[in-house]
C-alpha cells in the first residue's frame, strides 16, 4: 500500500544521532569518547578498512584527556540547595540553574556518596555524585595520570543503569506510538585523586517532558584501566596507517588489524587482566584491567524549573537548511540546548525528496545566540529528527567539552543560517 511517508523513499533507515553528541565546532563529547573506546576493544583494534574511521577514533580519544580533566577537578564544597561545586562540571550557570533534586536516596555497602545536585531542562539533566570508600581505603596506589575509569561495556545490564518514571499520559503515548529517540541515559566516572571519583550520570528524552518525575541510577561494578606500557604512540599509529593506505598493500597479508600485529610484536607474557589496547591517550598500550564494585543504587525526584522560552516571533520567518528554502515551524531555547523546527514549502513527498537529494550531505546549518551580557556562542553541525516534510534541529549548548546551562530569559538574539530569528 502505497503511503505519503518520507521512509517509503529511502532504501536504509537514516542514522540516529543522540543530541548528547551535538558540541561546538572545536568540542568533543565524551559519551562518544568512551563509546568508540569500548567499540574498539569489542572490535579487535584499527584494521585496513577502518582507516577513516580509526583516524576520527584516535582525534577523539587524544581529546579525552581535557574532557576528564574538566570533571575529574571538582572539589568538594559547602551543601545546600545550590552546590557551587556542582557548577564546575558546567562552563556556566544560569539564576537558579542548580538544584538539590527531592527525595534522593542513594544505598551503597561499598561506598560513600556526597549527592551535589542536578540541573537541566524539560529533556535533559545532569547530575552530579562524588565517592569515596567507606573502609577509608584508596581506589588505587599511583599517579592518577597513569589510569582512567570505564564502566563495563561487556555487561548485559549496562544498557538499564540510568532510567526514568513517565506520566501516565506519556506511559499511554509510548505504547500507542513509536517514539525511536525516547529515553537514553549513562553515569560516566572520572578520578579526582586516589580516594575520591566523580559520577555523573545524565539521561535525555526528546520526546517527553523528564521534569518532576523520577530518575534511577545503578551501576554494580565499573573498571579501573592503569597503563603499563606504551607499546605504539598515537603518532606512530597514524604515520603506519597512511604509509599503508592501500588495502591490498602487502602490510594487510596476514588479515590482522594494526592493533593485532602490535600485540603479536609484543611477546612478553600477558597476564589475563591485561589488555592491549586503544587507551584514553590515543597511544595502543598494554593495561591492566581492575574491576571496583561500587554495589550504588539511588533515585532522585527531577524537581527543577523547566525555563524554557519560546520564540513565537519566529514562526513563518523564511530561512534555509543544507541551502534550500525552508520555513521556521518553532523556536525554543532551554537552559542546556536551543531546538529550531523548519519545514519545507511543500506538503508534497516526491517534492521535497527532490529537494532534500540536491541537498550536500555535508553542508553546515549553524545557529549564533547571543546573550545580554554580551556573550555570543555558535554551534552547528546538529543531529535533526525528521518527519514528513519537518526538520526538526537541536543543538546542545557545549564550550569546548564542556556542556554550560544558559538563562533563556537572557537572550538577546538567535541568527539561523544567517536569517535573524529574534532580535530583542
Amino acid at each position: 500500500m502505497k503511503t505519503n511517508n518520507i521512509f517509503d523513499h529511502m532504501d536504509n533507515e537514516p542514522a540516529v544521532l543522540d543530541e548528547q553528541t551535538v558540541i561546538e565546532e572545536t568540542g568533543v563529547s565524551t559519551d562518544n569518547v568512551k563509546e568508540l573506546f569500548r567499540e574498539m576493544v569489542k572490535n579487535g583494534g584499527a584494521k585496513k578498512s577502518k582507516k577513516k574511521n580509526i583516524t576520527k577514533v584516535f582525534t577523539v580519544l587524544a581529546a579525552a584527556v581535557a574532557a576528564t580533566l574538566i570533571v575529574g577537578t571538582v572539589t568538594a564544597g559547602a551543601t545546600g540547595s545550590f552546590n557551587s561545586t556542582f557548577g564546575e562540571i558546567f562552563a556556566g550557570e544560569a539564576d537558579n540553574g542548580m538544584y538539590s533534586g527531592g527525595n534522593v536516596n542513594v544505598n551503597s555497602d561499598i561506598v560513600s556518596v556526597d549527592f551535589k545536585g542536578i540541573a537541566g531542562d524539560k529533556e535533559t539533566v545532569y547530575g552530579l555524585m562524588e565517592l569515596t570508600k567507606k573502609d577509608g581505603s584508596n581506589f588505587f596506589d599511583g599517579d592518577k595520570k597513569d589510569y582512567f575509569i570505564m564502566y563495563d561495556y561487556e555487561s548485559e545490564e549496562r544498557d538499564a543503569t540510568v532510567t526514568c518514571t513517565r506520566s501516565l499520559a506519556d506511559t499511554i503515548s509510548s505504547k500507542i506510538f513509536y517514539h525511536p529517540y525516547s529515553g537514553t541515559g549513562a553515569i560516566d566516572f572520572d578520578i579526582i585523586d586516589n580516594s575520591k571519583l566523580s559520577a555523573v550520570f545524565q539521561y535525555n528524552d526528546s520526546e517527553f517532558n523528564i521534569v518532576g518525575e523520577t530518575l534511577s541510577f545503578k551501576e554494580d561494578h565499573i573498571l579501573l584501566y592503569h597503563i603499563d606500557k606504551v607499546l605504539c604512540t598515537r603518532d606512530e599509529f597514524y604515520k603506519t596507517m597512511d604509509a599503508h593506505q592501500d588495502e591490498n598493500d602487502p602490510f594487510w597479508t596476514d588479515g590482522l588489524s594494526l592493533v593485532e600485529k602490535i600485540s603479536k610484536k609484543y611477546d612478553n607474557p600477558i597476564a589475563e587482566n591485561q589488555i592491549i589496547e586503544c587507551d584514553i591517550n590515543g597511544n595502543i598500550s598494554l593495561m591492566t584491567k581492575t574491576q571496583i564494585d561500587l554495589h550504588l543504587d539511588g533515585s532522585v525526584k527531577l524537581n527543577y524549573k523547566d525555563t524554557t522560552r519560546y520564540f513565537s516571533e519566529a514562526e513563518g520567518i523564511k530561512t534555509t537548511y543544507s541551502g534550500s528554502e525552508v520555513i521556521v515551524k518553532s523556536l525554543e531555547v532551554r537552559p542546556l540546548s536551543l531546538r529550531l523546527e523548519v519545514a519545507y514549502p511543500t506538503n508534497n513527498v516526491d517534492e521535497y525528496m527532490v529537494i532534500m537529494e540536491k541537498e550536500p550531505y555535508d553542508a553546515v546549518n549553524s545557529v549564533t545566540i547571543t546573550l545580554k551580557n554580551g556573550k555570543s556562542y555558535t554551534m552547528d553541525n546538529c543531529p535533526l529528527f525528521l518527519s514528513d516534510n519537518v526538520h526538526r534541529l537541536s543543538y546542545s549548548f557545549y564550550e569546548g567539552f564542556t556542556p554550560f546551562v544558559i538563562n533563556p530569559k537572557e537572550v538577546k538574539s538567535i541568527v539561523y543560517n544567517g536569517t535573524t530569528l529574534y532580535q530583542e
